[in-house]
């Protein structure tokens, strides 16, 4: 799908630090390598990447410190421990973390039949992590413990 999105808006790599992908002066030319899309500059990527990730650290802020302030506004925050099952799902989810790594530097190392073998690992693992998720909140929910039942849930 990358390949169709690149040729459908002409996507080039621009070179190192000029961000720009048209003659130097940074105008338009006038030629097409076909279709007449003209290609995006890499500043563009950068920038929209920035800007994405600073609107997801600030969401997570807003997070973090509204549950700071609601855990210490009143005496109803009862600690409710998560169970073992949870400890293995994190590394569950690290484990897949690191064979989806794998797998890109398979593609980018043109193995693609290692880079299915690693791709379908993390799918499965990323199964396991989805089936112990549902678990854990089984054994949550069996011990009572829901939204409802205090601010710490």
């Amino acid at each position: 799908m990358s390949g169709a999105i690149a040729e459908t808006f002409k996507i080039t790599h621009t070179g190192e630090g000029s961000g720009t992908s048209g003659p130097p002066d940074g105008g338009y030319d006038g030629e097409s390598s076909g279709g007449g899309a003209r290609a995006i500059p890499q500043r563009a990527y950068f920038t929209l990447v920035t800007v994405a990730m600073a609107a997801i650290v600030m969401f997570f802020m807003a997070l973090t410190s509204s549950f700071i302030l609601r855990k210490g506004q009143g005496g109803d925050w009862e600690h409710t421990r998560p169970p073992a099952l949870m400890w293995l799902n994190t590394a569950v989810l690290l484990a897949s973390s690191g064979t989806i790594e794998v797998a890109r530097r398979r593609r980018a190392a043109g193995d693609a039949q290692a880079f299915h073998r690693w791709w379908g690992l993390t799918t499965l693992l990323g199964l396991a992590f989805l089936a112990g998720q549902l678990a854990g909140l089984r054994q949550l929910s069996a011990a009572g413990v829901f939204l409802a039942s205090n601010s710490a849930s």
